[in-house]
């Protein structure tokens, strides 16, 4: 998935990228120039503190999707074509 962001277009390319992922996932190795943020996103005020230092956020979590957007970030919203019925229009 992330081979088809950064191949996305103009609107992607950033002169640097960021990883707000925690747990497991933080410690995956990527071939990508992305800067892991782990250490700085355990919790929502964390994930807010780095996102707002950010031009756009691109997610595919709706919790902070939703807190994003309460804190007036511009943030993309991935969604699968077959997504969770609440979040179908």
């Amino acid at each position: 998935m992330h081979d088809a962001l950064w191949n996305y277009g103009e609107c992607l390319r950033l002169d640097e990228h960021f990883d707000a992922q925690y747990g497991h996932e933080a410690q995956m190795q990527t071939e990508l120039p992305i800067i892991n943020m782990s250490a700085y996103t355990e919790n929502f005020a964390g994930t807010l503190a780095v996102a707002s230092l950010c031009e756009r956020v691109i997610t595919i979590d709706t919790s902070y999707f939703h807190l994003y957007g309460a804190a007036g970030l511009p943030t993309w919203l991935l969604l699968c074509e077959k997504c969770d019925w609440r979040n179908s229009w």
